[in-house]
């Protein structure tokens, strides 16, 4: 039996206001307070009367049922100040692999407590994306109802899909199966879990040894897996960059420039620069010019013909040419050259621009 002042409590909140005050006030001086914990209600009494421990009590909460006990009774009777201080202990509750399965659970258990359990939500996202080894929070994940736990799980997954392709997104697809609520993102969650798969796939590819001990036996369940990496990576291999985790757009070195390789160029005035897209049609050109250096290797070379970028000849943008250094004479240097398509349907080739960029797709 706890004892309180009816005025007090009527002043802090407006639940005891209504019973104590209201058009049907409460006659009797006992009131039975169903579904919660004595410990539950004392606390909030300490808080309403301000004790000097009652805040420290509140701090010192560590077990996840306890403090949804307190706060289903800050919500219930909606005391001035009390949820707040309940968000704030768990805003700023420790989550670790002791806690991880409480904590978790508790999002089904108490799920009617919406605001509370965002913020146990949001401390379980931060400690799943700091985690370091993603594949401990697999279990939990795959037995409690939580999506946004399973969600973050299959995001946290992606950092390590590329060391263990097959294995990964297994249990990727385990962790969707247990969705019963059909409620995750398949497409968004599993893409970046494939992407990693894929960069892992195709370092395999690069070593035969490698990738023979990647091939798994019959036995080891893994077929559906290596089917749909392999499907994947076909589907989505990219000829410029060598690799199906491209994005459209990402730079693309000259060295490596094929057919079909986006272009913008540079053209305009300096006052008037515009860019104009275009596709690479023909490559394997270069274009060929010659230095003479005299015997003093190309410092003092100008009045002997050189072409460098120091004597206003911008055919050698990279000045002299290393070749060119080394003995006097006349020297040839060449540079690849690139035929392209403009959207507006002129061939034009790459040594016709001052800037020329190349991008994948």
């Amino acid at each position: 039996l706890l004892h309180a002042h009816k005025n007090l409590l009527a002043a802090v909140s407006p639940v005891f206001r209504t019973q104590f005050y209201g058009a049907l006030p409460e006659s009797s001086r006992v009131i039975q307070v169903k579904d919660s914990t004595s410990e539950a209600f004392r606390l909030m009494l300490g808080f309403i009367y301000q004790r000097f421990d009652a805040s420290i009590k509140i701090e010192n909460l560590t077990e996840i049922g306890d403090i949804f006990d307190v706060f289903y009774l800050a919500d219930k009777f909606d005391v001035l100040g009390f949820k707040a201080k309940i968000l704030s202990r768990l805003r700023f509750m420790p989550v670790n692999m002791f806690n991880y399965e409480d904590l978790t659970r508790a999002l089904d258990q108490y799920k009617h407590f919406k605001e509370a359990c965002k913020v146990v939500e949001e401390r379980l996202c931060k400690f799943i994306f700091q985690h370091p080894n993603p594949l401990e929070l697999v279990f939990v994940a795959k037995n409690n109802s939580s999506v946004v736990v399973k969600e973050e799980v299959l995001y946290k997954l992606s950092a390590v899909a590329e060391s263990n392709p097959l294995e990964v997104l297994q249990i990727a697809h385990l962790l969707i199966g247990s969705d019963e609520s059909n409620s995750i993102d398949i497409k968004k969650v599993l893409s970046p879990v494939m992407k990693g798969c894929i960069k892992g796939y195709e370092a395999v590819l690069k070593v035969p040894l490698l990738y023979s001990k990647f091939l798994p036996s019959p036995s080891a369940g893994f077929d559906h897996e290596l089917t749909m990496i392999q499907s994947t990576w076909k589907e989505n291999f990219c000829k410029n960059c060598e690799s199906a985790v491209c994005k459209d757009g990402d730079p693309v070195d000259a060295s490596t420039v094929k057919l079909g390789t986006m272009v913008e160029i540079e053209s305009g005035t300096f006052m008037e620069c515009r860019m104009t897209k275009g596709k690479v049609s023909e490559i394997g050109l270069s274009i060929l010019n010659k230095i003479r250096t005299g015997g003093d290797h190309g410092s003092h070379s100008r009045s002997e013909g050189c072409t460098s970028v120091e004597h206003g000849d911008r055919r050698w943008s990279d000045g002299i040419p290393t070749e060119a250094r080394r003995c006097s004479g006349v020297h040839k240097a060449s540079k690849p050259v690139f035929r392209f398509k403009l959207v507006t349907g002129v061939e034009r080739i790459s040594s016709d621009f001052p800037s020329v960029y190349f991008s994948c797709k």
